[in-house]
């Protein structure tokens, strides 16, 4: 009997797209909330007519494996310009990262990203590959609550086996739960908002695609949106409404983490706020609103996601 509190996770970045990168215990990934789609994709019926009635023998088409788990906020928890270990998963979501040197280690979309992940799934003793991975994310902020990222992949079949699972070496450091020490940051078009949650969803469109010569996970599309919830300032403070109504875009930045290798930041230039409404959080009035995040003509710098 597998228990599925027994789960694993191993991830690594392909030298060769769609080659299996072998992840080891090193590459073991600090989860929550795992699911897996084993066998993916759809059948055909052969439609075949005969002398008699009954179902025809379905075929299997475009078979393929999804997966989705949470990784916990966090730093990298060694030098400050570290790549983080849910960096290696932004990579696979068209999202790579490169040092800044001695400050920080920064994402940005990439729309021609090539990078794809192996990665390996174990639930107590049952394994399920998946290479040629590529996929989205979100991102969720909530006060009280410790922030996560919310990754889905698709990747390319690979026959599922019994193998035990590995002893994991995990490096990731703990996480911080949102509040006001830890979370010292939140502005909306320069306004120090006082923040009930922030959902932030990269927005990727994935397609598998099997045909003669190609069989490949690919990243179609991003369009990145996302939900706020902040405490309603006074419309002689700030006024959203006419902020939205006049289709502005305006910079947003949240630093979520105190001390150094432990903080991450998510920021933009060009947020936009949509359709703002009033809700309720314990009897205080909120302001809740849709949010999409708008690139420059240069491209690819909607969004910022920077460890230190």
């Amino acid at each position: 009997m597998a228990l599925n509190r027994k789960t694993l996770i191993l991830a690594a970045v392909e030298t060769v797209p769609g080659v299996d990168e072998v992840p080891t215990a090193t590459d073991a990934i600090v989860i929550a909330d795992p699911n897996i789609t084993p066998l993916a994709g759809s059948t055909v019926s052969r439609n075949n007519t005969r002398p008699f009635l009954g179902n025809n023998q379905h075929i299997h088409v475009g078979s393929h494996v999804m997966m989705d788990f949470k990784v916990e906020v966090a730093g990298s928890g060694g030098a400050v310009d570290d790549e983080p270990m849910w960096g290696r998963l932004l990579r696979g979501c068209g999202m790579p990262g490169a040092p800044n040197a001695g400050v920080s280690y920064d994402f940005t979309p990439d729309s021609d990203s090539t990078d794809t992940l192996t990665l390996y799934f174990f639930k107590d003793g049952q394994f399920h590959p998946m290479i040629g991975a590529r996929g989205t994310f979100s991102i969720e902020i909530g006060k009280n609550q410790i922030p996560y990222f919310n990754f889905t992949f698709t990747g390319l079949w690979v026959d599922p086996s019994s193998a035990a699972n590995p002893v994991p070496v995990y490096s990731q450091p703990t996480p911080l739960p949102v509040s006001n020490v830890n979370t010292p940051t939140v502005s909306l078009h320069a306004h120090d908002a006082v923040l009930e949650n922030l959902t932030i969803n990269y927005g990727n469109q994935v397609v598998h695609s099997d045909r003669p010569n190609e069989e490949i996970v690919r990243i179609t599309d991003r369009a990145t949106d996302g939900n706020i919830s902040l405490v309603a300032p006074a419309l002689s403070v700030k006024n959203f409404f006419t902020t939205a109504k006049a289709n502005a875009l305006g910079a947003m930045s949240i630093v979520h983490g105190i001390t150094a290798t432990n903080i991450v930041s998510f920021s933009s230039s060009r947020a936009q706020i949509l359709s703002p409404t009033y809700g309720d959080a314990n009897g205080e009035a909120t302001l809740q609103a849709g949010m999409s995040f708008i690139p420059t003509d240069a491209g690819d710098d909607e969004l910022l996601i920077s460890s230190s």
